[in-house]
């Protein structure tokens, strides 16, 4: 198991006082210019990169391979810190948000029976929509398989969002679904994460760079039995490390047609951002899922 220098200063009471939140500007400066040492030094992040150059290499210019391994590296420290100092930044010190397509949320809400939005798993910035919603004003209630013991031990007890856990029993899924339910009634922003497949329905297929895989049907389903509008929402970083929100407009109502429009929107991303992309390993080693 890794074990974060930032979470242990800030975890450790005594290590508390003596350290001070670095803002997001600067935290992202950092992150540059430690991914620049690990390329050039570090062995480990030469063997860490194998999976990604081993899918990419084949299909983009070295120059363009270079790049995304560089923006890779720094995207997931960053978020590794972000995730690691969230609860203990004060709201000037956290990353600024900026919101494109807002307004297809807002229409969504302004029916009264709130929205449900989709990310893919593993993908950009998704495990901050929620935090970053919330902090902006909306009601969020995320939804997801990590026991709510380890939700809050990384966001704090005191989150400004609900977490509502989705057990993979059938039984107790209905408990979860209620609770989901009750919540879109209440108007507020439901968030779920698209998890991966390494085989799956044809219909579900996700063609990148040569290495197909398969998106969850079962999430499809559920969420088209919640009766809510449902917005593809992806969560990406700009050069001084401030989130860019971008929510796409509804899908359609049916499993059938939420899940065709997902893999189109998906498909997008994952050709135009692929150093967004966090399931290289598991990609290539054809995981159960990831």
């Amino acid at each position: 198991m890794k074990i974060s220098p930032v979470a242990i200063c800030f975890t450790t009471p005594w290590l508390k006082p003596l350290v001070r939140p670095v803002p997001a500007p600067a935290l992202y400066r950092l992150c540059r210019m430690s991914a620049a040492l690990s390329l050039r030094f570090s062995p480990h992040t030469k063997r860490f990169l194998r999976p990604l150059r081993s899918i990419l290499a084949r299909h983009v210019s070295p120059e363009r391979l270079a790049q995304i391994c560089r923006e890779y590296l720094i995207q997931r420290k960053y978020l590794n810190y972000i995730e690691a100092l969230w609860r203990h930044l004060a709201a000037a010190q956290r990353p600024a948000a900026l919101f494109e397509g807002a307004e297809h949320l807002r229409d969504a809400l302004a029916r009264g029976g709130g929205a449900v939005l989709i990310s893919g798993h593993n993908y950009g910035f998704s495990r901050m929509v929620g935090p970053i919603l919330a902090e902006d004003g909306y009601q969020v209630c995320r939804a997801g398989s990590l026991a709510r013991e380890i939700v809050q031990r990384r966001w704090g007890p005191k989150a400004a969002w609900e977490y509502i856990y989705l057990p993979k029993e059938p039984w107790e899924r209905v408990r979860a679904l209620r609770q989901l339910i009750g919540a879109l009634k209440k108007n507020c922003v439901v968030h779920l994460l698209i998890v991966n497949r390494p085989q799956g329905d044809p219909a579900l297929g996700v063609d990148f760079y040569g290495q197909n895989f398969f998106l969850d049907p079962g999430a499809f389903e559920l969420i088209a039995g919640l009766g809510a509008p449902v917005l593809p929402c992806f969560a990406l970083c700009d050069e001084r490390g401030a989130f860019k929100i971008r929510i796409d407009p509804p899908l359609g109502n049916s499993p059938e047609e939420l899940m065709g429009g997902f893999v189109e929107v998906f498909s997008r991303y994952l050709r135009e951002a692929p150093e967004y992309v966090r399931f290289w390993k598991p990609l290539l080693n054809q995981k159960p899922f990831w």
